[in-house]
């Protein structure tokens, strides 16, 4: 889930396959999880999740309101193959995060988890050279 969010913030690999609704989806399934998952692994994997997700999702919007994409809405639009569904614009912010910020802090993400499973992450990762 961690890297289809990423790809759809960075607008790589399979973005487009996934709809506005689809990606909150995502977020609920991934708040899941990483809850779940919390005695094993460290803060520092906690504190990355946090920053990630909140660089993709602007939330607290309103009671009942779900989170909403921290992307750029007419790019998505004139991407997107078929029709595009009126209500999936509500699902856009206009605080919005640059992708080189998201491929940063999905780096981290990736870092503490190799980290946290005992596998040591590379020194550079192809995210964080492909920043540059």
């Amino acid at each position: 889930m961690f890297n289809d969010l990423f790809c759809y913030f960075t607008f790589v690999g399979g973005w487009r396959d996934f709809s506005p609704p689809s990606i909150v989806a995502f977020k609920r399934a991934l708040d899941k999880k990483i809850y779940l998952a919390a005695p094993p692994f460290t803060d520092e994997f906690f504190a990355a999740c946090r920053e990630f997700q909140g660089l993709c999702f602007k939330t607290f919007n309103a009671p009942g309101k779900d989170a909403r994409l921290r992307t750029h809405l007419l790019e998505r639009q004139a991407a997107w193959v078929g029709d595009w569904k009126s209500e999936w614009s509500e699902h856009f912010s206009t605080d919005l995060s640059e992708p080189r910020d998201v491929t940063r802090a999905y780096s981290r993400v990736m870092n503490a988890f190799a980290s946290d499973i005992g596998v040591n992450p590379a020194s550079e990762t192809g995210h964080e050279a492909a920043r540059r």
